[in-house]
């Protein structure tokens, strides 16, 4: 307890010396990471209450929670405040990785013809796709991920069982965009809730949806305001260092996976011939923000974020400029090169 208490002050510590350097550094202050995006996330009520509730129970980045596909649906501020309320639940187990796939499961069943739940698979962990034998062990790993998708369902089929009878009959056609991309929607956390409160009416939880929601909000009552991210300001800040983050992920042609999945930037299974080849769209295709749509830069704003990257948009096209000097896995990325949104 005391380690983790440590740990929090030093998390805490940190982010205050990051605020306090970005206030006063005056290349990074003028920084327009984004600032119609930014603004309009921040008169969100419930994002900063996301934000503490996923730093406290997961300890993680919601932007790496936002992975995997997985995006907002329009109504942003009722989404976040209707996730908030299972995310306590017992079922998710401290683990990001089953909340995001009951998620994906949820939408996936109610669009018609939607690409099938992604996610990790710990087995995959320090492999690789060189040599001659790449294109096999690719169609490897995608059985392997297969099999860990199926283990997982397994383990918990009553849940997924429930889930699916509650969607049955309620599915609906999608647009492509929407049969590639998992978009929630405020349906499918009803869907969820429902589900895991039926499955706690059959005994398989100790307790409601309700009942662990309010059993959390009361144990950090006491240290609810301490619970990081404090001000706006430190907000504001989580947001533009994450959102600047996946932008570089995304220039430098990674995945849409988390930080802590860099593994997945070798053994990218759904650029197997087996895997429906829309997810290669699903997993490349992606914004620097919760949202499908790309964000509107300028030129000056990115030049500003980092002096070995610039890029210039116009037209729906991302022109990509200047890795060099960075890790050697981003060499390859260090031409000019065009990548189309659509």
């Amino acid at each position: 307890m005391a380690s983790k208490a440590m740990s929090e002050q030093h998390y805490a510590d940190e982010l205050q010396s990051r605020v306090h350097t970005t206030q006063s550094n005056s290349r990074y202050s003028n920084i327009d990471v984004d600032s119609k995006a930014i603004q309009a996330r921040m008169d969100l009520i419930y994002l900063q209450k996301f934000w503490k509730m996923m730093l406290d129970i997961f300890q993680t980045n919601p932007y790496n929670f936002f992975t995997w596909g997985l995006k907002l649906g329009e109504d942003q501020d009722t989404i976040l405040r209707d996730l908030c309320e299972i995310l306590p639940h017992q079922f998710w187990s401290g683990s990001t990785t089953n909340l995001r796939y009951m998620l994906q499961k949820a939408i996936y069943l109610r669009i018609k013809n939607h690409v099938p739940p992604l996610g990790p698979n710990a087995e995959m962990e320090g492999a690789t796709l060189e040599g001659e034998q790449g294109a096999i062990t690719l169609n490897g790993y995608y059985d392997e991920w297969v099999d860990c998708a199926d283990a997982l369902e397994t383990k918990a089929s009553p849940i997924f069982w429930e889930l699916r009878n509650i969607v049955r009959g309620t599915d609906v056609s999608g647009s492509p965009v929407e049969e590639k991309y998992f978009i929630l929607e405020r349906i499918d956390l009803q869907n969820i809730r429902t589900c895991l409160d039926n499955m706690y009416e059959q005994g398989a939880f100790a307790a409601s949806v309700d009942a662990h929601y309010l059993a959390y909000i009361q144990s950090r009552s006491v240290r609810w305001d301490s619970l990081l991210p404090v001000t706006k300001e430190e907000l504001r800040y989580c947001e533009e260092f994450s959102i600047f983050k996946r932008r570089r992920e995304y220039l430098a042609g990674r995945p849409d996976t988390t930080i802590c999945d860099g593994y997945y930037w070798w053994i990218p299974y759904w650029l197997s011939p087996k895997c429906d080849p829309r997810l290669q769209h699903t997993m490349t295709k992606y914004s620097d923000s919760w949202m499908i749509g790309p964000v509107e830069l300028s030129p000056e704003s990115v030049e500003n974020m980092d002096p070995k990257l610039a890029m210039y948009e116009a037209g729906g096209r991302l022109v990509k400029i200047d890795f060099d000097g960075r890790m050697d896995r981003d060499r390859e990325f260090g031409q000019v090169r065009e990548t189309s949104y659509d």
